[in-house]
């Protein structure tokens, strides 16, 4: 006999949209993919919530997605938006940051130890080798690298249904870093090296997204991207004015 069953969940709302793009694309809704599992479960007991390591993984969101992701180059962005440093936009009128302290998490202080070690090891290489990738540019402008964290991070904005105007604002941000300035809204973390940015992307709540980055000589890594409470301990507090 069948019976309908009414579950409430709560969820992050960036996740459960993701979440649903993801299904929708599969073919799937979250009411008959929880049915599945249901199912599943009442005839086969317990059941791993991760794909054994004989089944291919199906690669249809990956960090470096043809069109929107380029290793070494981020965000493929036109020569002709590059070229518009001042529209950006990137702290409106109509909000404030708390300055505090920042204290990253545990995951974050991998990614930024790493980061730090990235940064170290190629200005190492820049001095002892002839290496083409590893030189200044000619235009004097700092090369965007990303640490393996903020690869994993980024495969989210594929997934989000706003990844569009995250990735627009995400380019304008780059083309700042990459030119030497902080941005104005930019707070130092505890260890006075790397800073975080809260990200105002239209469409999206603000201060529900930020970026983490540490600077070199040469280059800007990316160390963390995505919500305040997964990338800070005390992520900062915005107030409308």
């Amino acid at each position: 006999m069948k019976k309908t069953v009414t579950i409430n969940l709560t969820l992050d709302e960036l996740d459960i949209e993701g979440a649903k793009s993801v299904l929708s694309e599969n073919g799937l809704t979250v009411e008959n993919l929880l049915t599945r599992v249901l199912e599943r479960t009442a005839r086969e007991g317990a059941i791993p919530l991760k794909k054994h390591a004989s089944h291919p993984r199906k690669k249809s969101i990956l960090g470096n997605m043809l069109g929107l992701f380029s290793q070494g180059d981020l965000f493929e962005t036109p020569e002709t938006e590059k070229d518009k440093p001042e529209d950006l936009g990137l702290n409106p009128e109509t909000q404030t940051v708390k300055n505090e302290p920042l204290h990253p998490t545990a995951a974050t202080v991998t990614s930024l130890q790493e980061a730090e070690a990235m940064l170290r090891w190629r200005e190492r290489e820049r001095k002892a080798s002839n290496d083409a990738s590893l030189a200044f540019t000619p235009q004097g402008e700092k090369q965007i690298i990303e640490t393996k964290q903020f690869r994993l991070d980024k495969v989210r904005i594929a997934q989000s249904p706003m990844k569009a105007a995250i990735i627009t604002t995400l380019e304008m941000l780059f083309t700042l870093l990459a030119q030497g300035k902080t941005p104005s809204d930019a707070i130092l973390t505890d260890d006075q090296i790397s800073w975080y940015v809260p990200l105002y992307v239209p469409g999206i709540a603000n201060g529900t997204l930020g970026l983490l980055y540490q600077p070199g000589n040469a280059e800007i890594c990316m160390a963390r991207y995505g919500k305040p409470e997964d990338i800070l301990q005390n992520p900062p507090v915005i107030d409308a004015i």
